[in-house]
Order: structure tokens, then sequence, then C-alpha cells
């Protein structure tokens, strides 16, 4: 039984709280102000976005608008509390939303906060989902008749898993598929088994042990052979390095006598060359000396030249001395020159930048005055449209107010305009049911007068006798004249809504000028501003410009005295320069004199070194000869003892049994590669005799599996066929029982609701197709009834179900065990007759112990049955639901 409901930002509804209770609660309001939105909130707040239709997402859930939402459900269920919550994100500006957290709570404590876990926890306790529950508890506005309508194995499906049948026949279909697997494997087994089978025949065929016996006898006898002729080639080998090593020895010592000779004949060559350069360095020496005396006069003559009796050193550096004074006082005099005439130029440029600068001051102060003037002009026109504007401005509020508004109304203008359209449709929707309404009852009117005249009753067609026929001909003759009223009322309302929609078009109209009169105020006002400021700007300028200008008048008389000053100091520094110049001149002359003698004095001591170093030269090649000869000496006595060496040594023997050992040890070698081709040939024969002995074993091991595999195959299949079997057998013992149960469900409601009807009772056949019986025993399918009555029949068919179920659920326990029956605008094509069956049939579930029925209606008779009923409203302005209890 559901006990709470808290929503937040669903639908229309901002925040909303209300508590059911037992009995029957009556949900009532006009057409949009939100009643179906409040069921749906409760739908959703069970099974969460599995609610939703494909065309719908948990955007079009959440309130316009808001980021997140939120349902608090509440209910109770066998003694215990459970409460479901469901909270939502929205992007408003994507349009994407999501369902962000699940919780379920069990007598306040959380029992599971994952949307699956939710999901499937509410379905264990319900025992059904969001489609079975559509179909039993929860009839929504429009699908009345989805039962009846549908085809027959859809109905089959609906009602099988309403009944928790349905799970049966997925359960025979996996038992069906397990049972085609295990056959496949099964199969596959068999013929693994048949190739196993070949193959290990076929290698035993080849006897593989005996084969193998063989072989390894033979290696054995390869390798005893392989190691005597190895000792023979081992032996030839040692044979062959002796006799190559004498041989080399022999080779090596007629190599060193070749050399020796060489050498001696290099040795006595150097000797030679040392001899000749001895002979061309003394010559070199005394040209040496010639020269050095030469270089000595000239410095001895420099030296009197320049009046000086000290060394050659400390006159360079007098001279250097003189010049670098004489060089310091002719850059000191181009400096003072240079800067002079650079103070000058500066003087020149600061008084030409001062002109210029005296001119564009007296330009700004000529611009500045002239703008001021131009912005005050602006400013004088802008206050005059300023006045137009408002003056514009208190004209059309007048107009405003004539019509009706204010400008606090003014605001939600667009909500009152969408206020008015949802209303003149609701109108319209109301007067097309009024005149569907009409024409049904002039149409029995009309049959029943027909009927009359012709003595039958226009219900069954029967022979008449003292009916009562003519009275209810009169109640629909005065229902149509209530039904002509009604329509009236609705016209006069739908000709209101028009002049009220044409009055609001005319107040849009007002405000938009309104609005524009406010932009350009705003926008004067603005501009006003601005302009006043740049106004002052000017003003500040020219004050700025004016007081530069007279310092600038003041700074270029200054600059053109100090210009006079500079250029008569500017000839007296020119002498100064002249003279130093001069001075510097002669200095540079007895500096390059002196740096001759320098020049000259370092010369003659280089030649003097020379000369020690072909002295030097002369000593080291003397030393050299006598090295050679000592060399030469030692050579001649080396070569008689090679000779003594090589004397006792026979080359030609030692040639001749080489090549025969050479030739022995290839024939061996042969011998030998012959036997390890042999030897490796049986073991790769070996090698293919283990892996097919290994082979067999593996066959052998894998028949056996195989075998082992494919019985416990046949007995799972097995298993599978008797499972399967099972689950059909079960599954129509299932629906035939329940098939029987719901047939006497249904004609026990079905009795109750037509007891004086023309209809004797419906047939249930086990494929769940529904067939009525007239009195007379002529079967009509429930499609072919009328509307009113197919809606009627619709709802006998739910309830039966519905008790089924309920038993199914709780046994023969009443009240809270069992869940609601809700049911959203189940009126919307019964008469006033048909309603009454309606009270009827909820009387009867009540009396069934069906403890909670919610129904969504605003007919006044259900209304009037209510135990609980509250109103639904919606605000206008802010498009808000809010619930009343009354």
């Amino acid at each position: 039984m559901l006990k709470h409901l808290k929503v937040e930002n669903i639908r229309s509804y901002q925040d909303l709280e209300i508590h059911f209770k037992e009995g029957v609660t009556v949900i009532s309001g006009v057409n949009g102000s939100g009643k179906s939105s409040l069921l749906e909130a409760c739908f959703t707040g069970l099974f969460g976005s599995k609610t939703l239709q494909k065309d719908f997402t948990i955007a079009d859930i959440v309130r316009k608008g808001a980021t997140k939402a939120s349902t608090v459900l509440e209910f109770e269920q066998k003694g215990n509390i459970y409460s479901m919550e469901q909270f939502f994100r929205n992007d408003p500006e994507s349009g994407r939303a999501s369902n962000t957290r699940s919780v379920l709570k069990v007598n306040g404590q959380i029992f599971t906060d994952q949307a699956k876990r939710t999901y499937d926890s509410i379905l264990s306790l319900l025992r059904m989902d969001e489609e079975a529950f559509r179909n039993c508890v929860y009839i929504r506005q429009g699908e009345i008749d989805v039962l009846i309508n549908a085809k027959s194995t859809d109905r089959q499906k609906m009602i099988d898993d309403l009944l928790q049948i349905g799970k049966l026949e997925d359960y025979r279909e996996r038992a069906g598929n397990a049972r085609i697997g295990v056959g496949r494997h099964q199969r596959d087994a068999e013929r693994r088994i048949k190739e196993v089978k070949s193959e290990a025949v076929e290698i035993e065929g080849r006897d593989p042990v005996g084969n193998l016996n063989r072989l390894l006898t033979e290696a054995a006898q390869i390798k005893e052979k392989h190691v005597s002729v190895s000792e023979i080639r081992d032996k030839t080998r040692s044979g062959i390095e002796e006799r190559r090593s004498k041989l080399g020895e022999y080779e090596q010592l007629a190599i060193q006598k070749q050399s020796i000779g060489a050498q001696i004949l290099g040795f006595n060559s150097k000797n030679t060359e040392l001899f000749e350069i001895i002979k061309n360095s003394t010559s070199s020496i005394r040209s040496l000396l010639l020269h050095v005396n030469e270089l000595k006069q000239s410095v001895s003559s420099i030296k009197g030249q320049m009046g000086w009796n000290g060394d050659v050193e400390q006159m360079l550096a007098h001279a250097e001395e003189q010049e670098r004074g004489q060089r310091d006082k002719l850059n000191e005099s181009r400096q003072k020159k240079a800067l002079h005439e650079q103070n000058i130029e500066n003087a020149s440029r600061t008084l030409q930048q001062l002109s210029d600068q005296i001119k564009d001051i007296n330009q700004s102060i000529e611009s500045n005055v002239k703008k001021k003037d131009e912005t005050t002009i602006q400013i004088e026109k802008l206050e005059s449209s300023l006045k137009d504007r408002q003056t514009e401005k208190l004209s059309l509020a007048g107009e405003i107010e004539a019509l009706g508004f204010t400008a606090k109304k003014l605001s939600g203008l667009e909500d009152i305009a969408e206020l008015v359209q949802t209303q003149q449709k609701s109108l319209h929707g109301d007067k097309m049911k009024l005149f569907t309404r009409r024409e049904e009852i002039l149409k029995q009117i009309e049959k029943s007068k027909d009927l009359m005249s012709k003595g039958k009753c226009p219900t069954c067609g029967q022979e008449l006798h003292g009916s009562t026929m003519h009275e209810t001909i009169q109640s629909d003759e005065e229902h149509l004249s209530s039904l002509a009223k009604d329509l009236a009322a609705i016209s006069k309302k739908e000709e209101d809504f028009v002049l009220k929609m044409e009055q609001i078009k005319q107040v849009k109209a007002v405000s938009k000028k309104i609005e524009d009169c406010d932009n350009h105020i705003n926008s004067f006002n603005e501009r006003i501003y601005l302009l006043q400021k740049i106004r002052e700007d000017h003003v500040s300028r020219m004050e700025e410009d004016a007081k530069r200008l007279n310092e600038a008048i003041s700074r270029r008389q200054e600059m053109e005295d100090t210009i006079v000053q500079l250029k008569d100091k500017e000839q007296l520094l020119q002498e100064v320069l002249v003279f130093e110049t001069k001075k510097h001149a002669e200095a540079i002359e007895k500096l390059n004199i002196a740096k001759k003698a320098q020049q000259n004095l370092i010369e003659s001591e280089a030649k003097g070194k020379d000369i020690e170093n072909l002295e030097e030269r002369i000593r080291s090649d003397q030393e050299k000869i006598g090295l050679l000869q000592q060399q030469i000496k030692d050579s001649k006595q080396r070569l008689s003892e090679i000779d003594e060496k090589m004397g006792g040594i026979d080359a030609q023997s030692l040639q001749d049994n080489l090549q025969k050992y050479e030739i022995a040890l290839k024939n061996i070698e042969v011998e030998i590669k012959k036997l390890e081709e042999q030897r490796a040939e049986l073991m790769k024969q070996i090698g293919m005799t283990e892996k097919e002995i290994e082979r067999l074993s593996h066959l052998q091991n894998q028949l056996r599996s195989l075998q082992h595999r494919s019985d416990f195959l046949g007995a799972v299949y097995r298993d599978a066929e008797e499972l399967e079997s099972m689950y059909i057998r079960i599954r129509a013992e299932l629906r035939s029982r329940n098939v029987g149960a719901l047939d006497a469900l249904i004609n026990e409601i079905f009795a109750f609701m037509y007891s004086n009807n023309a209809y004797s009772h419906v047939q249930l056949d086990p494929e769940y197709n529904l067939t009525i019986y007239g009195k007379d025993g002529t079967p009509l399918e429930p499609k072919l009834l009328s509307g009113g009555e197919r809606a009627i029949f619709n709802l006998v068919l739910r309830c039966a179900i519905y008790r089924l179920l309920s038993m199914a659920i709780g046994g023969p326990a009443k009240g809270s065990s069992l869940p609601p029956l809700i049911m959203d605008e189940p009126t919307v094509f019964l008469d006033r007759g048909h309603v009454q069956q309606l009270i009827k049939l909820i009387d009867l579930m009540r009396d069934f112990g069906v403890g909670q029925i919610i129904i969504v209606s605003h007919d006044e008779s259900l209304i009037d049955s209510a135990d609980h009923l509250f109103y639904v409203e919606k605000d206008p302005i802010t498009n808000t639901s809010s619930i009343t209890a009354r």
C-alpha cells in the first residue's frame, strides 16, 4: 500500500508532499493541472528510468529550467515500510538528463543504493516488472483496452508474464538450447574418437618399439668405429704440426738473414749522408758570422743618431713614452672639440624641438576649443530628444492602464497567454466530447424510438411488456438538453477567451513600444553622460596646454643664449688641436727609428742562436757516425750465426714428409664425416621413432578421456531432454490451472456487473482468447462492444487478473498485503450509466480485499463516492502545480 510521496521538480511540480491512506482516493482537477503527472511520479519513483517510453527521455519529466529533481515513494508490504528514492540531474542547455542515484530503504535502513540492484529488488518484492505493473496494477490514461486490442500472441505473453508463467518458457528455451549444444559436443567427441583410434592403429602397425631397439644397436656400433678413427686422425695431425714447425723455423732464419743484409746496406748509406751534412753546416756558420757583424754596426749608428748612450731597449721605451704622452694630449684635444660640437648640435636640436612643441600646443588649444563647442551642441540635442521619449512613455503607460494591466502583470504576460491558450484547447476538447456524446444520445434516442414503435427492447431486441423505456427516452432527451446548455456555455467561454487573446495582443504591442522607449531613454542618458565627460576632458586639456605653452617659450629663450656662448669657445679649441697634432707626428718619427734599432739587435741575437744550433748538430752527427759503424759490425756477426743454424736443417725432406701426412689426414677426415652423417641419420630416425611412441601413448590417453567425455555428454543430453519436457509439462499445467481460475474470476465479476443485461457469460480459452455470449447463446468478440461497454469489460478483465495475481502474491490476505489498484481517467469513454457500473466494480474490488484504490478523475459521481479527495491546481503565472486535501 502506498503511504507517502515527495517530489521535487518533476513535471509541473516544484515541491510536493502527499500522504495516501486506505480506501478509495480520488485525485481531481481541471485538464492540464498535473493529475496524471502525480501518478507518473509514483510509477517512476518505483522503477526509475525504466518507465520511460522510447519517445521520451529523463529530461521530459524534469521541471523546465531545473538542474536537479527527485522522487521519494514510501509504501508498505507485508508489515515492512519500504522507501524508494530516485535522484535525477539535468542540463537545461543541452537537454540531457540522467538518473544519478537510486536508494531503497527498508524500515528506515539503506538496503541498496545502486540503480541496477534497486530495480532488481523492486522486481523481486512486487513480483512484476514495469510492463506487468502497467498491465495489472496501474491502468494508464488511454491504455484501458490494451489487453483486448492486443494480438493473441502478445496477450498470451502479457498474461503469462503477469502470472509468472512466462519464466517457464524462458527456462524451457534455455534447456532446449543446452540440449542442442550438448548434442553438438557429443557428436564432436564421437568423431574425434574415430579419428584417434584410426591414427593409433596406424602407428601400432609400424612396430615403433622394435625399430627403436634396432636403431640404437646400429648407433652404438658407429660410435665405436668413430672413436677408433678419431684417434688415428689426432696422431696424423701431431706429425703434420711437428714438420710444419721445423719448416717454419727454417723459413724464419732465411728471412732474418735477408733482413740483416739490408740493414748493413742502410747503415753504410746513412753514414755517407751524415758526412755531407757536417760539411754543409760548417759553411753556413761562416756566412752567419759575417751577417751578425753588419747588424751590430747598424745598431751603433742609430744610437749615435738618437744621441743615446744606454742600451737599445731603454732607448725604445723612452721613445714609446714620448709618443704615448703626445698621443694622449692629442686625443684629449679631439675629445674636447667633439664634445663641444655635440653640445652645439644638441642645443640646436633642442631649440628646434621647443619651436615645434610651441606650434603643436597652439594647434591643440584651437582643436580642444572647437571640440568643446561641438560637444555642447550635441548634449543640447540629446536632452531635447530625451524629453520627447519620456513624454511618449507616459502616454503609452496610460494606454496599458486603460486595457486593465499594470507594470507588475506585464512580466507574466507570456505565461498568461500560454494559460489562456491551454484553457482554449481544453475547452475545445470538452466541446468535442460533448458533440460526440450528443451524437451518441441522438442515435440512441432514434434507435430506442424505432424499437419502441415496434414494441421491442432497445437493449436486447426482445418483445417489450410493461417496459420503462419511455422514461429512459425522456431521460436521454433531458440529458440532450443539458448537453446543449453545456455547449452554449462552452461557446460563450470560447468567445471570452478570444477577446482575452485579442486584449493580450494589444497589450503586447503597447508593451513593446514602452520597452523601445525605455531603451531609447537609457541610450540617451548614457550618451549625454559620456558627452559631458568628453567636454570636461576638453576643458582640462586646454588648461594643461596653456601651462605647457608658457614653459616652452621660456626654455626656447634660454637655449638661444646658450648656443651663442658655445660657438665663441669652439675657435679656441681648434687652435689647440692643430698644435698637438704636429707634436705627435714628431714623436712617432723618433719611435720608428728606435724600433728599427731593436729589430736589428733581435735579428743579430737570432743569428747567433742559429750558429750555436749548427755547431750542436755537427757534434750530434759525429756521434751517430760512430754508432752506425758499431751496428754494422754487430750485424755481420749475426749473419755468421744464422748460416751455422740453417746448415743443420734438411728442408726438402721435411716438405716431402709433410705432403704425405696431409694426404693421409684428408682421407681420414672423409671417413669420419661419413660416420658422422650415418650417426646423424640414425639419431634422426631414433627421434622420430621416440616421438611416434610418445604420440601413441598420448593417443591412448586421449582416447580414454574422449570416451569418458562422450559418456558424460550422453548423460547430460538425456537430463536436458527430460528437463525441457518437464518445463513444457509444468507450463501447460499452470496455464490450464490459471486459465480455469481466471475464467472463473472473470465470470464472477462479469455476472456481478451484467446481472440485468443481455449477456450471459464470458469464455476464456487456453490461448487467452475471450468470447462474450448473449443469453441466447450468440458469441460476440469484445472488440465489437460499444465504447462504454468495452471500457467496462476491459476493467473487468484487469480486475480479474489483479485478483488472480494478488492471490498468488499474498494468498487470502487482505489490506496492505495487496498492491494498490491505480486508474488514470477511467471514465473518458463512459456515460453516466457506465460510470455507476464502474463504481460498483470499485466497491466489489474493495469487498475482495483491495485495501487501496487510487483514481484520477473529474467525474462528480466518482468524487462523491471517494473516501479521500485531493484537488490539483496549476498557477497560471508560475506554471507550478499544487495539491490540497478536501
